[in-house]
C-alpha cells in the first residue's frame, strides 16, 4: 500500500507540473490579449458589451440600435446591424461588468475583474481538495486553469469565467447556516445569469435544496436589474425578454452544442429552443432529486454539464466545466479506481488541448464532447455513492446543528 501511494503521488506530481505549465501559458495568452493588442487577438466581445453599455446610458435600447461602432473590424461589421440578444437583466449587470469608461480603462477594468475571478476559482478548487493534501489541492487548481477555453474566454472579454466564479462562490456560501449567506448566494447566481444559459439551471438546484431565501434574492435581483435596464432603454422587461429570444436566432448557427444543430434541423428555432430547454430542465430536475443526498459539488456538476447542452453554447462558455473537473478529481482521490482516473483524464483531454474556434465547429468533435461529457457525468454520479468523502472534514466544521448535509 505505501508503494501504491508513492506511485500515485509521483504521477500526481508529474501531472501537476504538466498542467501547471499549460495553465500558466494559457492564462498569459488570455490576459495578454485582454489587456494589450497582440497581433490578431482583440477582446471583441468586451467591445460589443462596452458599446451596449454606452447606448444604455444614452437611453438608447441596445436590442434595437445594433452596435454603432465605427472602429469595429471588417470581420465584425455585421454586428453594426445586429441588435443585442441578451435578456433585460443582463444589460444592467453589464453596466457593472463592462462600464462605459474610456476604452483602454474598460479593458483594464475587465482585466482586474477576470483576475479576481481567477483568484476565487483557484481558492475554490484548492479548498475542495485541501483535505487530501497539498499535491492534490494544487493539482485541482492546475487542472482548472489548464482548460483552454478559460484563456479564450478571457481573451475575448467574455463573462463565462466571471460566471463560473460567481457560481463557485455561491456554492461555498451555501455551506454556511447564516441567512445572509443565502441572500448573497442568490445575488451571485443572479449576477451569473448575465449568461442565463450557463447559470439558469443552478436556480433549479437551489429549489431542490429548498434554499428559498437564496431563490428569493435571485428573483429580486433579476427583477430589479430588469427594471433598471428597461427604464434606461425606454422599453419594458417583457418586450426586452421577447426581443432577446428573437435576436438569438441570428446566432444559432454558431453554436458548438451539437444538439442545437440537430434540433433546428427539424424544428423552427423557437420550438427547437423550447424543446431543448424543457428537456434540460427535466433531466436536471430528475438527477438533482435522485442525488439530493450527494455532496453539493456533485449536484452542481450536474447543472454545469447539462448547461453545455440545453441551449446555445460557444467554446468560451466551457469554463463552467471547472465544476465537474474538480468533482471528478476529488472522487478519484477519495476512492482510487481506474474508472475514476480515466474519467478525469478523458474529461481533461476534451478541455486541456489548445483547440480554437474553427476546430470546435467540427461536428465530430461536438459529438465526441457530447459522448464523453455525458459519460463522465454518469461516472461521477455512480462514484458519488461509494466510499468516504475527503471533503466532509471541512464541511462538518462549518455545519451547525440540524443543518442539511451537503
Amino acid at each position: 500500500m505505501p508503494i501504491q501511494r508513492d506511485v500515485r503521488s509521483l504521477r500526481a506530481t508529474w501531472l501537476l507540473v504538466g498542467l501547471g505549465v499549460l495553465a500558466l501559458g494559457y492564462l498569459s495568452l488570455g490576459f495578454g490579449a485582454l489587456g494589450f493588442d497582440l497581433g490578431r487577438s482583440y477582446p471583441i466581445d468586451l467591445r460589443l458589451r462596452w458599446t451596449e453599455s454606452r447606448l444604455l446610458l444614452q437611453h438608447v435600447n441596445p436590442q434595437t440600435a445594433g452596435h454603432p461602432d465605427p472602429e469595429l473590424s471588417e470581420a465584425h461589421q455585421v454586428m453594426q446591424r445586429l441588435g443585442g440578444s441578451y435578456p433585460p437583466w443582463a444589460y444592467a449587470t453589464g453596466l457593472a461588468l463592462t462600464p462605459p469608461l474610456p476604452w483602454t480603462t474598460t479593458r483594464w477594468y475587465a482585466f482586474i475583474l477576470n483576475a479576481l475571478a481567477i483568484g476565487v476559482l483557484g481558492w475554490w478548487c484548492h479548498d475542495h481538495l485541501r483535505p487530501a493534501g497539498g499535491t492534490w489541492s494544487w493539482l485541482a487548481v492546475a487542472a482548472a486553469f489548464a482548460i483552454f477555453p478559460v484563456a479564450i474566454c478571457i481573451s475575448y472579454g467574455q463573462y463565462s469565467v466571471i460566471v463560473a466564479a460567481c457560481v463557485a462562490l455561491a456554492e461555498r456560501l451555501l455551506s454556511r447556516p447564516a441567512p445572509g449567506a443565502q441572500v448573497m448566494a442568490g445575488v451571485l447566481i443572479g449576477l451569473a445569469c448575465v449568461k442565463p444559459q450557463l447559470a439558469g439551471l443552478f436556480v433549479l438546484a437551489l429549489v431542490v435544496e429548498r434554499r428559498w431565501i437564496a431563490v428569493a434574492s435571485w428573483a429580486g435581483y433579476l427583477a430589479l436589474a430588469s427594471g433598471i435596464a428597461a427604464w434606461l432603454a425606454g422599453s419594458n422587461p417583457v418586450t426586452m425578454l421577447a426581443t432577446s429570444t428573437r435576436e438569438a436566432s441570428a446566432f444559432a448557427f454558431l453554436s458548438h452544442n451539437i444538439l442545437t444543430h440537430w434540433a433546428i434541423a427539424v424544428l423552427p428555432f423557437q420550438a427547437a429552443t423550447l424543446v431543448l430547454a424543457l428537456a434540460g430542465v427535466a433531466a436536471t430536475a430528475v438527477l438533482l432529486v435522485r442525488n439530493r443526498q450527494q455532496p453539493r459539488l456533485v449536484r452542481w456538476s450536474v447543472c454545469a454539464v447539462i448547461a453545455m447542452f440545453w441551449a446555445y453554447r460557444k467554446h468560451y462558455d466551457v469554463p463552467l466545466m471547472i465544476l465537474p473537473v474538480t468533482a471528478l478529481l476529488l472522487s478519484a482521490v477519495e476512492v482510487p479506481s481506474l474508472k475514476r482516473s480515466l474519467a478525469f483524464l478523458a474529461l481533461g483531454a476534451t478541455l486541456w488541448l489548445p483547440i480554437r474556434d474553427a476546430q470546435w465547429d467540427w461536428p465530430a468533435l461536438q459529438i465526441a464532447d457530447l459522448a464523453i461529457w455525458v459519460t463522465i457525468l454518469a461516472v461521477l454520479l455512480s462514484s458519488a455513492k461509494d466510499g468516504p468523502r475527503v471533503q466532509r472534514g471541512p464541511v462538518q466544521r462549518s455545519q451547525g446543528p440540524g443543518q442539511r448535509p451537503r
